[in-house]
């Protein structure tokens, strides 16, 4: 009988796709979650990144402990596009 350290559990990530093979949805085998929103022309508008607690999937911030009122932190970040499709 061994008495070495345990395995590891298999650690997973997710991804998601929409209709245009843009990767829309990711997950890390820590549960942290990514959403990236695209506009017709398949060029990333907005990308969503919900705070964990020191990295650690579902353990979100206490409540009060961040900017908003429902008790979650969530990085928003908004892309822009001129005539010419630059950033």
């Amino acid at each position: 009988m061994s008495t070495g350290a345990p395995k590891p559990a298999t650690i997973f990530t997710l991804t998601g796709y929409d209709s245009r093979g843009n990767q829309t949805v990711g997950i890390d085998g820590k549960g942290n979650s990514v959403v990236a929103i695209f506009d017709g022309a398949s060029r990333a508008i907005e990308s969503q990144q919900l705070q964990r607690y020191n990295g650690l999937g579902n353990q979100g911030p206490a409540g009060n402990s961040t900017f908003q009122s429902a008790g979650r932190g969530l990085i928003r970040t908004q892309m822009l596009y001129d005539g010419n499709s630059r950033m």
